[in-house]
């Protein structure tokens, strides 16, 4: 199936966001990617996992995640910042 990368990053903010320590902020930049072909509760549960670990070992600042289409043009590729 496909899977809209951007629509899967908000909810991962969506679940992500309250738990946040005070000082910490995500910054959502997954735009303008094209969807996804595979699994969508899969894709959601990587992108859970790299923002659960950069917002752990994140005290003060920002984890910034963003995406883009990858060299070949047949992959998207996602960075997690902190």
């Amino acid at each position: 199936q496909e899977v809209d990368a951007e629509e899967a990053m908000r909810d991962v903010e969506a679940i992500i966001a309250p738990l946040l320590r005070k000082g910490v902020k995500l910054v959502n930049n997954v735009r303008g990617v094209p969807k996804i072909r595979g699994d969508a509760g899969r894709i959601t549960q990587i992108l859970m996992n790299l923002v659960q670990n950069a917002v752990k070992f994140t005290a003060k600042g920002q984890v910034v995640v963003g995406a883009c289409v990858g060299p070949e043009e047949r992959t998207v590729e996602v960075s997690v910042r902190d």
